[in-house]
């Protein structure tokens, strides 16, 4: 009699953790789904900021080494936007789509009007920092068609 109660216990108890096993594997892909989901409908309703979160999360910089995604090169040159990555000195040290305008050093006085004035000449930039790194790095993203929108609505 104690043998078929051990059997059933050991039966439940197995029984038990692969449910639970089961529940938080399923739980952990609903959960990345919904994230997923989530941050594409970000990207379709802010593309700007939302490709600037992505951009600045999966891109490495290993001694001056950048490695970038060019699935997202692609996407900016459809989205007709560029990209500058500027170093702790305000030299830019990846370009993306650049204009022939853009300079490859910022002085101090020009990050600080990008800071405050999200403009840069007549460009209008959205940056972030990424400080993840010993040093920090300043990512500038700018739609090249809103400029050029601007310029059709003010000619």
């Amino acid at each position: 009699m104690s043998s078929i109660k051990r059997r059933i216990a050991l039966q439940f108890s197995f029984q038990f953790i692969v449910f639970c096993l089961i529940g938080m594997i399923t739980f952990c892909i609903v959960i990345f789904l919904i994230l997923d989901i989530l941050t594409k409908e970000e990207l379709k309703r802010n593309f700007t900021v939302g490709a600037l979160d992505l951009i600045v999360t999966e891109t490495v910089i290993l001694d001056g080494e950048i490695s970038f995604n060019s699935l997202w090169e692609q996407e900016l040159e459809n989205h007709h936007m560029w990209l500058q990555i500027l170093d702790e000195k305000g030299t830019v040290i990846y370009t993306v789509n650049g204009e022939d305008d853009l300079p490859s050093k910022y002085t101090f006085t020009e990050l600080l009007q990008i800071e405050e004035r999200q403009q840069y000449k007549d460009y209008f930039i959205t940056r972030q920092l990424d400080s993840s790194y010993d040093t920090p790095y300043l990512f500038l993203l700018e739609p090249i068609q809103r400029r050029k929108q601007m310029d059709r609505a003010l000619a």
